[in-house]
């Protein structure tokens, strides 16, 4: 473990951001320029070899940082393990996709934008999508969990992007020759994903896929697909991490013995992109290995958890992994949308400079898409969408807020192509906190929760109607791409 440089905290820039924020606050308010990425549509004409490069760059800060996630304005004093930006490069000639996983509990809309740029600055690429682990252990690069406004200046968030562009420009520079292995189940028996919110459901839906060498049979990446808070690391804890993502990378790449067997490693670079978390679908299962090198107490079941994921990944490859086609088409769409933001606590802190959001006519501005290479299909949802939402099961709430309110519909999964490798990309381009279904709205008391509490999710969620904003989005553009191959 390693310990930050400088665990102090600069007082000077902390009492001027303050004053700043308070002046913000008797004036008119602050709110961010308005940034937006072109909408995006583009189809192969025919299907074309694909090259795949990848490359993992560390964004670890070098000072102490306050943590997202859990207790509010905590300081980072160690380094558990570093936190990254791992890139995955696409091309088959015609267009360049890049798919980038960053170590950070999400990143707003306006952020992807302006990381869009710095990556535009240094090599070219046709879409880029960029989402988050949603580990609680990181830099607050969306300020709700810091004392100082992000919206007046932050090194970190200048060094992410750089950093985020070295990791594509390395990855294209990497590019190989591939070919597409892809194996889809569940997370096992018992499973590894629960719902901590009424009503329980769970997608547990475990998606991987490998790009493969041609020429030297040597695995160039793994994209693991799974829904579940990396929240294994408890909030008072003041290191800095990736949770259970860590081990399950380490674990994949190079192996681990546990328990249930050893986790061969596959070599070549682990990437692990979240899916449907709405409703806080939290790990299950996660017991501490019974072999293996001890751990501090509080990472046990953070790599016990990383290690039974990683047994569930290699079992999949083994037994259920199909060869896709030499030659796929590679298609994207993208859509603009606008949210309206009815939660006032954030819409205060975006007026008064806490949060960094455009906020035109009481909107915020994001994008929902949808890539597919060949018939893998992944739907980049901007915020953590409710499995019901995903797979249809939505019911209402009694005593919720609008439990007379008509599903969404129709479900995202229903909008995948018949036959398809369908993943839910969670958190990408945007995090607009919880997408949840109108008829399960729980804003005000009395409350159906069993301590009759507010639930959190509604705390941070742009607001009820954000849900319907984000599928009716998702299909308009159902009839934008080609037809899978």
């Amino acid at each position: 473990m390693s310990t930050i440089s400088s665990i102090s905290v600069d007082w000077t820039r902390f009492v001027c951001r303050l004053a700043v924020v308070l002046a913000l606050s008797l004036a008119s308010g602050c709110v961010a320029p308005t940034l937006l990425s072109p909408e995006i549509r583009f189809n192969t004409d025919r299907p074309q070899p694909l090259r795949v490069g990848v490359s993992a760059i560390s964004i670890t800060p070098t000072g102490s940082v306050h943590l997202a996630g859990g207790i509010p304005y905590r300081p980072s004093l160690n380094i558990h393990d570093d936190l990254w930006a791992r890139a995955v490069v696409i091309e088959n000639g015609v267009y360049r996709v890049v798919f980038v996983a960053l170590d950070l509990i999400g990143v707003f809309y306006e952020d992807v934008v302006r990381i869009r740029m710095d990556i535009a600055s240094q090599v070219d690429a046709d879409y880029v999508l960029i989402a988050s682990t949603h580990t609680h252990n990181a830099p607050d690069v969306l300020g709700a969990w810091s004392p100082c406004p992000l919206c007046i200046d932050d090194p970190y968030r200048i060094f992410l992007g750089q950093q985020v562009a070295l990791a594509v420009t390395q990855a294209v520079a990497n590019l190989r020759p591939a070919r597409i292995r892809v194996a889809a189940g569940t997370s096992g028996d018992p499973n590894l994903s629960r719902d901590t919110r009424l009503p329980k459901v769970i997608d547990d839906t475990l998606t991987v896929w490998q790009a493969i060498d041609t020429e030297t049979d040597d695995v160039i990446a793994t994209s693991v697909h799974y829904a579940a808070h990396p929240i294994l690391i408890p909030s008072f804890n003041f290191d800095i991490s990736s949770d259970f993502v860590h081990y399950l990378r380490v674990a994949v790449e190079s192996g681990m013995n546990g328990d249930a067997g050893p986790v061969e490693p596959q070599g070549g670079l682990c990437l692990f992109f979240n899916g449907d978390l709405g409703g806080k679908i939290s790990p299950a299962n996660a017991e501490p290995l019974v072999e293996g090198p001890p751990v501090e107490p509080a990472y046990e079941r953070a790599q016990g958890y990383g290690y039974r994921l990683a047994r569930r990944v290699q079992e999949l490859l083994t037994n259920e992994a199909e060869w896709l086609n030499e030659l796929l088409t590679v298609s994207v769409a993208t859509r603009q949308i606008r949210v309206p933001m009815e939660n006032p606590l954030l819409t205060a802190a975006i007026r008064f400079c806490a949060l960094e959001r455009a906020l035109p006519d009481g909107h915020v501005h994001s994008e929902v898409g949808v890539v597919r290479v060949g018939p893998l299909e992944f739907f980049a949802v901007p915020g953590m969408i409710f499995p019901e939402l995903v797979l249809g099961s939505v019911t209402p709430l009694p005593g919720s807020d609008f439990p007379d309110a008509p599903a969404e519909s129709p479900a995202l999964a229903e909008l995948a192509t018949d036959g398809s490798y369908f993943i839910v990309m969670g958190i990408a381009n945007d995090m607009l906190g919880y997408l949840i279904p109108k008829a399960q709205w729980d804003s005000e008391p009395p409350y159906t929760t069993d301590d009759n509490k507010a639930p959190y999710g509604e705390i941070i969620s742009a607001g009820a109607d954000a849900a319907g904003v984000v599928l009716e989005a998702f299909t308009t553009m159902a009839g934008d791409l080609a037809p899978t191959n």
